[in-house]
């Protein structure tokens, strides 16, 4: 027969609201990875009906990139989300596993309704959303995304459909992201030093875009996160004006229709 709560010693007790919590974040998670799974799924549907199934819709080399970041609709994160699964599927290894590695991290920060940063922040620039779909020349399907940390203003993870990689649009990402930052730097709401945490495959495209190994100096607890983790951390500091070629776009997204399109 199992104690009752009142007969518990302090340590069983503590061990029971430990397994509770776990619980009930498996619980969430695993909600997340279910509304994930059906947004996907009504997303390979839309694919179809758009017959964009396939990669013969991704853009020549010598075609001009011109991105748009901004909040993507359920149903454009479900075709973003069916890419990345066919990602892995056509792929194997050479993919970056997001659908299988991330896609409830995804799904929960397209559900946060608030824009991060603070009111500094959000008074200097335009409000963003923690995720960012990369839309390519007005196209209708999200070619890539973006996810911000809770500063609102640092890259957390970026990624594009696998079939359009060394196009250009990861560094219209990058560059985007860059150039907002800068010019919050410039009103005085954000840090005039950009760092951020790069994997060691990525380290080579960030350091292209003119990032360096960061001087600031690692407390310990992050020290072992990042051998732990393998990131490496590179700043850029915000001493001229970067010149980013793109079109910076209100993130916002196209009203839900009520039709079948919605989910």
């Amino acid at each position: 027969m199992a104690k009752q709560t009142g007969e518990l010693t302090i340590v069983e007790r503590q061990v029971r609201r430990m397994m509770d919590a776990r619980a009930k974040e498996r619980e969430e998670e695993l909600r997340l990875e279910n509304d994930a799974n059906a947004l996907r799924k009504a997303g390979e549907a839309r694919l179809r009906e758009l017959e964009l199934d396939g990669d013969d819709d991704a853009d020549a080399a010598n075609v001009p990139v011109v991105v748009e970041l901004r909040k993507m609709t359920s149903i454009e994160l479900g075709m973003a989300y069916a890419w990345m699964r066919k990602d892995e599927i056509e792929y194997g290894d050479d993919s970056t596993k997001f659908w299988s590695n991330a896609a409830g991290s995804v799904q929960e920060l397209f559900e946060e309704t608030h824009a991060p940063g603070d009111e500094a922040l959000l008074n200097s620039v335009e409000p963003w959303p923690k995720l960012l779909g990369a839309f390519a020349r007005g196209k209708p399907v999200p070619v890539g995304f973006a996810m911000l940390k809770s500063d609102g203003l640092t890259v957390e993870a970026c990624g594009v459909r696998q079939s359009m990689r060394r196009l250009g649009y990861g560094r219209q990402i990058a560059m985007l992201c860059i150039e907002r930052a800068r010019v919050a730097a410039a009103a005085g709401a954000g840090p005039p030093v950009y760092r951020i945490d790069a994997v060691p495959s990525a380290v080579a495209f960030w350091k292209s875009l003119g990032f360096r190994p960061s001087k600031e100096e690692d407390d310990a607890y992050t020290r072992v996160m990042r051998k732990v983790c393998g990131d490496v951390s590179l700043e850029l500091a915000f001493t001229g004006v970067v010149n980013a070629q793109t079109k910076m776009v209100a993130p916002v997204a196209p009203e839900e229709s009520s039709d079948s399109d919605s989910i």
